[in-house]
This record gives structure tokens, sequence and C-alpha cells, in this order.
């Protein structure tokens, strides 16, 4: 239960300072996450794709002031090499029913939070999720999956953690040096068209589940600014039109 701070306060450990120390764990003051084995498996670029990323306009000036970033993270490497990489964010944290509860003098009882991984090419979910709880482990936390701890455990562990795991999807990539990459390409640079290739797309597409079978290439046509996932998700009409054309560009093309 929570606890009065007033009679508690320097007695009972406050949940939310653990779970911060926790996350923080996770990440160095650069942004790189420090989780073993976090980068292990993941397919290197070839030198096709570095190339293709070194010929890319950059545009880091233009995003933090678009974004009010005063210092990205990992400044030394440009966004388009770092998509190439799996990330870590906590996407919510909470404790003594969060901002919306009343205010009181409360230690609270509990603290969770919720974090994501977006993987690339050649991570397992499964695997990076062992990695995310061997490194809760290493910081001294005795881990119960899928359930609440018993009352002995709690008497037993002074650092204790529950971890709720959820699957994931794999992430394709195909080399830009496969036929039909090219053969894209070609269809959408015909008339003088300038084109930006990324060998790896950020966002979760459902590629995986036929990528295998044969090759997939990623279109965008969203501006860069549109806000995905957001209250006011947007795109300028100007890379609809656009994006018909190409489309049809892609559709009517041959190998």
């Amino acid at each position: 239960m929570d606890l009065h701070s007033g009679n508690y306060g320097n007695w009972a450990p406050d949940p939310s300072m653990r779970l911060a120390r926790l996350l923080a764990s996770m990440k160095d003051d650069t942004g790189r996450v420090t989780v073993a084995g976090f980068y292990d498996d993941v397919t290197p670029l070839t030198p096709t794709e570095v190339k293709a990323i070194d010929e890319m306009p950059n545009v880091e000036a233009a995003l933090k002031k678009d974004f009010l970033v005063a210092r990205p993270e990992r400044p030394e490497q440009r966004l388009e090499r770092k998509l190439n990489e799996p990330t870590l964010s906590v996407l919510t944290m909470e404790a003594g029913g969060g901002f919306g509860a009343a205010p009181r003098s409360a230690i609270p009882a509990t603290a969770a939070a919720r974090i994501e991984m977006r993987l690339v090419h050649g991570l397992d979910p499964a695997r990076m999720n062992r990695r995310v709880v061997d490194h809760i482990k290493a910081q001294g936390y005795f881990v119960v999956e899928g359930r609440a701890p018993t009352n002995d455990e709690r008497l037993t562990h002074p650092l204790l953690a529950r971890v709720d795991l959820r699957g994931g999807s794999s992430a394709p990539r195909v080399s830009m040096d496969d036929a039909m990459a090219r053969a894209v390409v070609s269809a959408l640079t015909r008339g003088g068209r300038e084109l930006v290739r990324l060998p790896t797309l950020g966002g979760s597409m459902p590629f995986a589940t036929f990528s295998d079978r044969m090759p997939t290439v990623g279109f965008s046509m969203v501006n860069h600014d549109n806000n995905q996932h957001g209250p006011d998700e947007n795109l300028r009409l100007r890379n609809l039109w656009e994006g018909i054309e190409m489309m049809a560009a892609i559709m009517t093309m041959s190998r």
C-alpha cells in the first residue's frame, strides 16, 4: 500500500526513484543503449547502402530547428546511419496514480513503466527481450515474469521487479543491390526526379511476414513533420500528389 511520507519517509523505499535509476541504467549520457549485446546481431550496411546515406542531403541542422532540439543523441553520427540501429524508449511512467490523482504526501507502493525496442534487421524479438531482463537482473533485481510477486519474495528481495514481456516483429531489410530494389529506384528517378534512398525505414511494417519469400521495398510519401502517431497527424497535399505519381511509376515499371 501507499505509505504517508510523514510517518514512513526516509524508511520506506521509494519505487519511483528506483525505477528511474533502473531505466537510466539502460542508456548512457550520449543516448547509447547499455544493455549487454543490444547491438551485437545488427546486420551491417553494405558499401552501396553506406554510399547512399553519404550522398543524402544532411538535414541535421534543419531537424534541430524544426523540433527544438539543442543536441540530439550521439550527435557525432547522422540520423540516417542511426536508423539502422535498434532503439530503446520509455513510452510511459506511472506511480501514485500519476498527475491525474489528487496531490497527497504519500510514498507510492509501486512504480511502473512501459518500454519499447524498435528492432532492425538481424535482431530476434525474443532474444532482445531476454537481454533486457538480464540487464535488470544485473542491476541486482530479483525478477518475476508475468505475475505479481509473493509476500515471501517481497520480504526476501530488497530489489524486486515484475516484467511482463510482449512479443514483437522481426525487421526485414532487402539489400539495395537486389535487382528489384534497383528496378524501383530506376522507375522513381525517370524524368530526372531526385530520390533519397534509405537502407532502413524507421517505421514498423508488416514486410517481415513475406520478405523472406520476395524482395520488399518501402516507399514513404509523408512529410517529415507529419507528427506520426500524434493527435494531428497530417499529410501535405503536395506529398499526396507526388505520391500518386510515384506510385504510378512503380506500378508501370519494368525489370
